[in-house]
């Protein structure tokens, strides 16, 4: 929690240099989790490739010039890191149509063994998210936004959350007078009141306060279709709930289910330009 320290300036910047190191860590844990994805995923072309018999030159991690040169496997595929961490590719002769056809490449092999080598790749990804979110479960527990006291993970910079004085910790006791039972609550309230004057009541170190706020208008993507919902630049604390073995694997597949769909639906927003992109939040 950020606390008065001399001033509401070092207090502002206080908050923001916290905010910054959250963004950070955020930044690295995701590109950690996405550099396993790709591996799995590219570890499942290769695995299918290998079997069909294609010849396998190089599994490499990351895009650009390669960094490191880790080993060379028995059968001559070299495993390398490379510069840039946004993706990853299995090299195989004969993926492009004017290469050559020799024997072990991509195109001397039927039509069946290159299908499954493609799919391959995003059945490997979805395993692997799967078998993630099932360790978490079994080990942190799972995401839930069921909290029955919502509290402030992360103040956005320049946002009515900011400018209105809230912190991180802080935790939301009610709107309107109205007690607010969870996150997600919190957040469905939040959205449906843009442009809206609210008044949150709100608990730092045990004492509550009261402050007025206006949730932004931003346009956002819901169920397929446009519609424009109020935010005010929080994200909010996540809580984890440990399950019984059978429901963890039940709510992990869910949630595997859902990130497939979410980054398929993100693709295709980029691809065909629907829609903006937001923070998950409030």
């Amino acid at each position: 929690m950020c606390h008065n320290i001399g001033g509401r300036a070092i207090r502002r910047d206080a908050c923001r240099s916290r905010t910054t190191m959250t963004v950070l860590l955020t930044i690295v844990y995701f590109v950690g989790i996405f550099t396993l994805l790709v591996a799995a995923h590219e570890f499942g072309h290769m695995w299918v490739a290998k079997r069909f018999k294609m010849k396998v030159e190089e599994f490499a991690i990351g895009i650009g010039p390669i960094l490191a040169q880790l080993w060379r496997g028995r059968d001559g595929t070299l495993y390398t890191i490379r510069a840039f961490p946004v993706g990853g590719f299995v090299k195989i002769p004969g993926m492009l149509p004017d290469e050559e056809h020799i024997e072990g490449s991509f195109q001397s092999k039927p039509l069946h063994a290159c299908f499954l080598t493609v799919l391959a790749g995003p059945v490997a990804s979805i395993l692997f998210g799967y078998l993630l979110f099932v360790v978490i479960g079994l080990t942190a527990g799972l995401p839930s936004l069921d909290d029955p006291t919502p509290q402030v993970r992360m103040v956005m910079p320049d946002t009515p959350a900011q400018a209105a004085g809230l912190r991180t910790g802080d935790v939301l006791l009610a709107i309107n007078g109205e007690p607010v039972r969870s996150a997600e609550e919190a957040g469905k309230i939040i959205r449906a009141n843009a442009n809206k004057r609210l008044q949150l009541t709100l608990q730092r170190d045990g004492e509550p306060f009261v402050v007025a706020i206006t949730p932004k208008e931003v346009e956002a993507e819901i169920d397929g279709k446009p519609q424009k919902i109020g935010q005010i630049g929080v994200l909010w604390h996540v809580q984890r709930k440990r399950e019984p073995f059978l429901q963890v694997l039940s709510h992990a597949g869910l949630m595997t289910v859902g990130m497939t769909v979410g980054i398929i639906d993100g693709l295709r927003r980029m691809i065909f330009g629907q829609g903006n992109i937001h923070e998950v939040g409030s």
